[in-house]
């Protein structure tokens, strides 16, 4: 089938395919999924397993070095991290890059693990599972001077409203605490009854067999009991039965004990800008969009805040439905927070995405703009107009192919489509100047339209195909990489077929009709006005811009050997400034963050209490930064941002410094840490190791990663009393 042919022969059907091509790519640029780069398949895994009441030397021994032995057997398996803590292990595995079946090998060391048989009775299974990719999103801090208890209910109030939005994330709370029941026995009660403490308690685990929940207390012993409703289960508890006469008389656990409810005692702080705070932190994994749970979020907590609803456009085309005010109208219809109680959003790393992507879309808008104003001043206005509608067409086709395969609108996939604006145009320039040529010979616009368009039909195919090819060697990339860059010659493949296709099948019939209707148009005054300035522009070319070029050319052909001279030179010169290191080399341009995540491990051993005094040194060296907006302090556990686990225990520290926005410093976030750096001076060799992450919507969540250690570790021992007294001091 000829396609110029057709295309010029059936218009309706020509046009109504380009309107269908615009208005759904118009409707998948708003729909398609965003996120700062494309999904990326971490071959890694995790095993956990609780050894409960063993230190951390003797789980090392019993545990992680059997497990790693046996691992190491397996070929595939690249290196294994092991921590130990105590009560527990957790060893992470990762895969050698290009591993044929993730799978299988995977499966391996389920059955690996399982097959080990010289452990402790007292370990418990081990928990093996694949390490999914998650990516921070956004975090939610309240804080304030007020009860914990009260804090803890509108905390999880917040995450069941937040969670009733399909599009939401995984959700956890920081610095929320367990319900504790309470159960303290009466020692003088079980001697005037003649009951042991030990009935008590078999009566209470019987009746909480199903039910984890808790505290039996006594002079003898603790026996813990926890529960999600401790209200309602305490005066259940109250009304067991530890022992029942056949004449009808019962005596109950109230009888002998004080049942009540409280918060666990557990060694964690959390602040928020120096209050005691808890936080949900949020996080996108799978087929999420970064950008939809962030304004969620943000939607959500100024309807808790009671600020005024801030509509965009899209908020009027959908009739005041969409998300932002589903969530801001939840917010505003939930409980007033208490006074001394505040909430903000902080660590967004959405709006970095968004920032960066908004940046992408204004550059290829200006590139757009740029390409048809070009067109217009070198090639008739009606070629132009013609062309720079078939590039929008082009870019849309694409955003559909991208919306029918699940391509995500990402900074490689937007990065792709900037590369090839200057390409998709072209194929239409090639075909346009040819059919007008083929109409200036004499021929009718609509057999100048078959004509032009069949003459360069195979060397605009090959054209097409050859740009396309050049892309192809990114997709046998292996690895993280691999999944990373595979997107870009999927996007360019993609843009360039559609940009062929469109000028091949809809331009020609367009240009036809154009250049037939100009013929009977009447000479109006904007026909007059371009005749004329296209006869002005066409007498520069032929008589100024052509003839200053052919004597630049011929002197570059008479004095041929200084022109061959000069581009070797050139040439040389650029090698050198490469080979010289002048001019440097990066993979990938890494952006200024805005979020800094110091980890903070003391040794192993330490109390709470110093940990605590040395990270209240750290929060404070990094409140003193002008740069910085908030600061959020965990003591006693520490978050996986990448894997999205945690580790809890009274070494363990963590803090998330929030940036003022990169446009509004005058220092990059490498300069921010070097600051905190030389105000905690020596002072940091204390702790056994002190991370600074840079956090910046990249893969893993982190950028760069500037690590302090510590002093041997009889050293560091020897100074935790150095520690205390000068932190008092």
């Amino acid at each position: 089938m000829n396609l110029p042919r057709f295309g010029v022969k059936n218009p309706v059907p020509i046009n109504l395919l380009m309107a269908g091509f615009i208005i759904s790519g118009i409707i998948a640029s708003f729909t398609l999924r965003k996120q700062f780069f494309p999904d990326m398949d971490f071959d890694s895994l995790s095993i956990s397993m609780a050894f409960p009441g063993a230190s951390p030397e003797d789980i090392e021994e019993t545990i992680a070095v059997r497990i790693e032995n046996a691992l190491f057997a397996i070929d595939d398996i690249d290196k294994i991290n092991t921590t130990c803590a105590e009560g527990s292990a957790h060893l992470f595995v990762s895969f050698n890059e290009g591993t044929q079946n993730i799978d299988d090998a995977i499966d391996r060391v389920k059955r690996t693990v399982d097959a080990i048989r010289d452990l402790p009775e007292e370990v418990e299974r081990p928990i093996v599972r694949r390490i999914e990719p998650s990516m921070p999103v956004i975090m939610v801090e309240m804080y304030g001077d007020t009860d914990q208890g009260v804090m803890k209910k509108i905390i999880r109030d917040m995450q069941d409203d937040l969670r009733s939005f399909p599009e939401m994330g995984a959700i956890s709370i920081g610095g929320d605490l367990n319900d504790e029941l309470t159960v303290t026995v009466n020692q003088d009660k079980l001697i005037e009854f003649g009951v042991s403490i030990t009935t008590v308690s078999n009566k209470i685990r019987e009746w909480m067999s199903d039910i984890p929940g808790g505290t039996l207390r006594s002079d003898g012993g603790d026996i813990v009991i926890r529960t999600a409703t401790p209200e309602e289960a305490s005066i259940e508890i109250g009304e067991i039965v530890v022992r029942a006469s056949q004449e009808g008389e019962s005596l109950l656990v109230r009888d002998v004990a004080t049942v009540h409810s409280s918060l666990v005692d557990v060694p964690i702080t959390t602040r928020f800008n120096g209050k005691p705070s808890m936080h949900l932190y949020i996080t996108k994994s799978g087929d999420q969009d970064i950008v939809k749970i962030a304004e969620i979020v943000r939607a959500y907590v100024d309807g808790r805040n009671r600020l005024d609803y801030q509509p965009t456009w899209l908020d009027y085309l959908q009739s005041g439905q969409s998300l932002r005010k589903r969530a801001w109208d939840l917010g505003s219809n939930s409980p007033n927070l208490p006074n001394e109680l505040a909430l903000s959003s902080t660590t967004d790393l959405a709006r970095f995405v968004e920032g960066r992507l908004s940046l992408l879309t204004e550059n290829a808008l200006y590139g757009g703009v740029l390409v048809f104003l070009l067109l217009f001043l070198a090639l008739s206005w009606r070629v132009a107009l013609w062309v720079g509608i078939g590039l929008i067409t082009a870019l849309c086709g694409t955003l559909v192919i991208m919306s029918i395969f699940g391509i995500t609108l990402n900074m490689l996939t937007m990065f792709g489509l900037i590369v090839v604006l200057g390409l998709l145009v072209d194929d239409a320039i090639v075909v346009a100047e040819n059919i007008k040529a083929q109409h200036e010979k004499g021929e009718s616009p609509m057999e100048a339209a078959v004509t032009g368009a069949s003459q360069v039909l195979w060397p605009v195919v090959a054209t097409v195909l050859t740009s396309i090819v050049a892309f192809l060697p990114l997709t046998f990339v292996k690895g993280n990489v691999g999944d990373m860059l595979g997107a870009l010659p999927m996007i360019v493949a993609c843009a360039l077929a559609m940009s062929l296709f469109e000028s091949l099948l809809i331009l020609p019939g367009h240009l036809g009709h154009t250049l037939k209707k100009s013929e009977k148009a009447a000479k109006n005054v904007f026909s007059r006005l371009m005749k004329r300035y296209e006869t002005a522009r066409n007498r520069f070319i032929y008589e100024k811009a052509i003839p200053f070029y052919t004597r630049i050319l011929a002197y570059a052909i008479r004095f041929r050997y200084i022109s061959l001279s000069v581009s070797l030179a050139t040439l040389i010169f650029s090698f050198g400034l490469i080979a010289g290191g002048r001019v440097g080399y990066e993979f990938m341009t890494v952006p200024d963050a805005e979020t800094v995540l110091v980890n903070v491990r003391m040794p192993e051993g330490t109390p709470f209490e110093q940990t605590e005094q040395f990270l209240s040194k750290v929060e404070q060296a990094a409140t003193t930064q002008s740069e910085v907006r908030h600061v959020s302090a965990v003591v006693g556990a520490q978050m996986d941002v990448e894997g999205g686990g945690d580790n809890s225990s009274s070494h363990l520290a963590q803090l998330f410094v929030e940036l003022l926005p990169s446009e509004e410093r005058e220092i990059n976030a490498n300069e921010v840490i070097d600051n905190i750096r030389t105000d905690l001076g020596d002072f940091v060799h204390y702790a056994d190791n002190v991370s600074f992450d840079l956090m910046s919507g990249a893969p893993g969540g982190a950028d760069i990663t500037v690590q302090i250690k510590g002093k041997d570790i009889e050293q560091l021992q020897a100074a935790s009393e150095m520690i205390r007294d000068d932190m008092y001091s």
